[in-house]
């Protein structure tokens, strides 16, 4: 390298004002020119660099005439410690044909460099990610047979027409070699990290090279693999003012073949020859390019023959098998041809029978023509014509004002720049959950700021892991932006003798990595246990070897402790990372939700416990393997108010999916589940509950039965009705055909029937000893009806009931009553379905259509939801009155349903966000199942006085709730307001 400076440098080159002590451990390579509105966004992005381990910049300025020398001057002035700044003379440069390349400038800078490791970043590209060069040193150096460590780049053309894109290695691979490199450049210079003492002396063919990044890679992975990285970490700028894009396509290509003449014979046979063929094919191009100037194609032909004397030969081989497979294809569309003739022989036949129906329904029109032309059909005309459009205008009305309202509401969370695919949860992380240099400012402030900033025990079990996730998994807990942590791992006495070495390779480099290492393997509960012996933190936080956690975790979690000084458990959102870094299943959990906890571990990760509580219970428990952490939180309920468990709506941990893993399939530790069902069970026992889980294997869920008393309570059902016979035959029947619980009344409210028919069945069913019929005149108020009839009921337990209403599981009831007799549930919800076997109502969450909407709304028969949450138990805001159950005592501790505000509309949600303010939690069971004919009694908003009516219903409930609807602690922020499908919110309410 010094022969190549001292042969090309004509003037000596200045260092500006450089005050760099030695001892850095990277030397990032800045070579700029002319990069006037780029340099800034490059020098910030490597001074944002967050790493345990001292760097320098090396910025080499090539005598640019547009400022961008002056910025320079001033970031070596003002970062004197971190930047050596050397100004370079243009005479220097190496030119090639005419044309400066730059590389004196790289050479130099690369002769300066002190660091163990070298990387790169030309002046018009830039890094976003603040933990790159942590990241890639950190994988350096615990994979000394790596050369090289690259990461993914976005490409950002200036060209309007063009659009950004990703790079990535052939297939997307993680690990590369010199033999794949020899096909083709795919590493950008920018996203490297080099090892220092890997560049010895340049060739002087380098120097020649028109491109140098290409070569550059090449020489290096002489000496290792390549790591990539599919990370986004910075941008690759494509712009006209770059010398190479400024060319176009024929001259690139011709320097390109220039240069792998210049790098060919200088590597093994193998590469030389892999070389050779890369070549071939951009003489390939060049013909196709050229293909109207015969004398540079037989230029270029002659070249091809001179790396390769068979390419004819092979050529006219390939072209006789091409040709064998054309005669081939074309026999097989000759036998095509003769079918489709035959099809269109029949189909001629059809169209002669198609004509015969023609005239046939020409006959038929006449006829019609002379019906229509009579004088009856005239008289009629005006109300024909008239009431489909009436009808449909009405239905339209309807619409039109609940869309209003709803629009109104939810405009500020509008999905404006959304994509077309609301679940696109790639593009959704880049825009919400990627942390920009910013992000990070922010979030060191309010670290800095914390009152009290928690020290964090992280907890690692580790047993025979896959030492790259191990490595990994590692590094996500030591690239955390909050600082105050310790890692506590405990090796179960692992059989891969790798293990062992990496796990005290990283103890000695910080000492906030404690290590045991156990005798002898005692499975999970006794590692953990292990774990926690050594942890000196207030806090623990859970860890799989071989997850992720996100680079903010742990701030989010001592930001969530300062705000809530009375939590005991904490818990996250999560999704899951395959092999490769994509993420993908983000779970975007409720508040704390007591039956949804018992249905499923919605705790599980990011699961977050205090130390002293963990210690009171004594720590993991033997026996449920598998089921640990479900073990351990539920012991821990049994020692703290619900209040205490803080729910962090962000994903702080990344779930590894690979084939041993519960991640991907809950087949893989089918032994989890049972160990779970015996936790909750053991759980249950200890807390006195007359309860039991049963396993739902198909979902890897459980179903909690809840005993009834030996003489189950009297239960009121109330239906409101006018006429509509047939709904209410079908409802009334459905209830004493198929209802299995038997201790109940059926309180009919006729609110005005003046159909005959309706009256006479009314007056037949009293005869049933079951069933009292009640005669409310009264103007229709849903409120006041109910809230009357609640009066007249004779059972301690009340069911509302619309009378469009039709029972399909038999235990219905007996479920329903069983969950309304819990001291701390208020009110109870079943599982709805429209007759076509679409769900109704699978509990409602608040937000949604400007007040609430109802969840998985349209969801198919057979499809499970949300996570499962479709056919689970679980705790909602609010459920629908068309088939709710409560205690009396309860309705009447609330006051009923709000006879003033809500006559017709909302009632029942605002009825139930009263009991949940009151300290009762509402539950939703999918084991009570009825269709519900919806609207079918009341029918549409089809009149002024209604539409008034429903608009005053629309603001009470916004006034009286509004913060509550837009933050339902049900539901999760990064869920749509939009749709009652669980969809992403775009943007989340974070």
């Amino acid at each position: 390298m010094k022969e190549l400076i001292e042969k090309y440098q004509k003037v000596p080159v200045i260092e500006y004002k450089n005050k760099i002590k030695k001892g850095a451990v990277v030397s990032v390579c800045v070579q700029t020119y002319n990069h006037v509105n780029f340099i800034k966004e490059n020098l910030e992005g490597i001074l944002m660099q967050k790493t345990n381990f001292p760097i320098e910049i090396l910025l080499g300025e090539d005598e640019s005439n547009d400022g961008t020398r002056e910025i320079c001057m001033e970031y070596a002035g003002k970062y004197s410690e971190k930047i050596r700044l050397f100004l370079h003379s243009r005479v220097n440069n190496i030119e090639i044909n005419g044309q400066p390349t730059g590389r004196f400038n790289l050479l130099y800078n690369l002769s300066k460099a002190q660091g163990k490791y070298v990387a790169f970043c030309e002046g018009d590209d830039y890094w976003t990610d603040p933990y790159k060069l942590q990241k890639q040193v950190h994988f350096m150096e615990a994979n000394e047979d790596f050369a090289i460590c690259h990461h993914n780049m976005q490409v950002i053309y200036e060209e309007k027409n063009k659009e950004r894109h990703l790079s990535n290695p052939p297939d997307g691979n993680e690990v590369t070699t010199i033999e794949d490199l020899a096909y083709g450049n795919y590493i950008f210079t920018a996203s490297c990290v080099f090892r220092n003492n890997l560049f010895g002396e340049f060739p002087d063919w380098y120097a020649e090279c028109p491109i140098g990044d290409y070569p550059l890679h090449m020489l290096n992975a002489q000496f290792g693999r390549i790591r990539y990285i599919p990370e986004v970490m910075g941008g690759y700028r494509v712009h006209k003012g770059g010398v190479w894009e400024s060319k176009d396509s024929i001259y690139r290509k011709n320097k390109w073949v220039y240069m792998l003449d210049l790098m060919k014979n200088q590597f093994s046979t193998n590469i030389n020859k892999q070389l050779t063929e890369q070549q071939i094919i951009v003489y390939e191009d060049l013909i196709h390019l050229l293909g109207n100037q015969p004398g540079q194609c037989r230029q270029y032909s002659n070249k091809i023959l001179e790396n390769d004397p068979f390419y004819l030969s092979n050529l006219r081989s390939e072209n006789s098998r091409l040709s064998a497979v054309v005669n081939q294809k074309n026999q097989e569309l000759n036998q095509k041809n003769q079918e489709l003739n035959q099809k269109n022989q029949e189909l001629n036949q059809k169209n002669q029978e198609l004509n015969q129906k023609d005239i046939e329904i020409h006959q038929k029109s006449q006829e019609l023509i002379d019906i229509t032309s009579s004088i009856s059909w005239r008289i009629t005309k005006f109300f024909r014509t008239r009431i489909p459009f009436i009808t449909s205008l009405l239905r339209l009305l309807h619409f039109i004002n609940s869309k209003v309202f709803q629009n109104q509401h939810l405009s500020a969370h509008s999905i404006a720049g959304g994509p077309a695919d609301r679940n696109n949860y790639t593009e959704w992380i880049q825009r919400y959950d990627t942390l920009s240099a910013q992000d990070g400012i922010q979030i060191k402030s309010k670290i800095d700021k914390l009152s009290k900033p928690p020290l964090i025990s992280v907890l690692m079990p580790v047993y025979n892991p896959n030492p790259e996730w191990l490595i990994e998994a590692i590094h996500s807990v030591c690239d955390q932006v909050y600082p105050h942590w310790e890692l506590c791992i405990a090796d179960d006495a692992s059989t891969d003798c790798k293990i062992r070495p990496i796990l005290e390779r990283y103890a000695e480099k910080d000492e906030r990595i404690k290590v045991v290492f156990r005798e002898k393997n005692g499975h999970i509960s006794a590692c953990s246990n292990s774990a926690l012996e050594i942890a000196s933190g207030e806090w623990v936080a859970l860890f799989d070897h071989d997850d992720k956690l996100a680079e903010h975790a742990l701030f989010w979690v001592a930001d969530a402790i300062n705000r809530n000084p009375s939590a005991k458990l904490l818990y996250s959102d999560e999704d899951k990372i395959n092999k490769k870094g994509i993420r993908s299943e983000p779970y975007f959990k409720s508040d704390w939700n007591l039956d949804l906890f018992y249905s499923q571990n919605m705790f599980c990760h990011l699961g977050v416990y205090n130390t002293k509580l963990l210690k009171k219970i004594g720590g993991f428990r033997k026996g449920v393997e598998g089921s640990q952490d479900y073990d351990l939180v539920l012991r821990c309920i049994e020692h703290i108010d619900s209040k205490q468990i803080i729910h962090i709506p962000r994903v702080l941990y990344h779930w590894r999916i690979h084939k041993d893993s519960t991640a991907k399939s809950g087949d893989t530790k089918p032994y989890a589940f049972v160990a779970g069902q015996k936790a909750l069970n053991e759980h249950f026992n200890r807390k006195g509950m007359d309860a039991h889980a049963e396993l739902l294997q198909n979902l890897k869920s459980y179903r909690i039965r809840y005993t009834l008393p030996d003489k189950p309570p009297l239960v009121s059902l109330i239906i409101l009705t006018k006429n509509k016979l047939p709904l209410l035959k079908t409802c009334v029947g459905s209830i004493l055909k198929k209802t299995a619980y038997q201790n109940y009344e059926i309180l009919i409210i006729d609110n005005g029937s003046d159909e005959q028919k309706t009256i006479q069945y009314l007056k037949d069913i009293q005869s049933i000893p079951k069933i009292r019929v009640i005669r409310d005149d009264r103007k229709f108020n849903f409120s006041v009806l109910n809230n009357a009839a609640v009066k007249l009921a004779q059972g301690e337990i009340i069911g509302l009931l619309n009378n469009d209403i039709e029972v399909i599981s038999p235990e219905w009831l007996s479920e329903m009553v069983s969950h309304a007799l819990r001291p701390e549930v208020g009110a109870v919800g079943a599982k709805l379905w429209y007759p076509n076997d679409l769900l109704q109502h699978g509990g409602v969450v608040l937000g949604i259509g400007g007040v609430a909407g109802h969840s998985h709304l349209n969801l198919p028969r057979g499809q499970h939801g949300y996570f499962n949450r479709a056919d689970l138990i679980q705790n909602f805001s609010a459920v629908t009155a068309a088939c709710l159950i409560i205690k009396k005592s309860i309705y009447d501790e609330v006051g009923g349903l709000n006879e003033d505000n809500l006559q017709i509309a909302f009632n029942d949600i605002d009825f139930c966000l009263r009991i949940y303010k009151m300290g009762y939690r509402n539950v939703w069971t999918p084991f009570a199942e009825l269709y519900h004919h919806e609207s079918a009694s009341r029918g549409y908003e089809d009149t002024p006085e209604k539409q008034n009516r429903f608009s005053s219903e629309v603001n009470y409930m916004q006034q009286q709730w509004g913060e509550l609807l837009l933050n339902d602690p049900a539901y999760n922020p990064n869920l749509t307001l939009l749709y009652g499908d669980y969809s992403l919110a775009w943007p989340p309410r974070v």
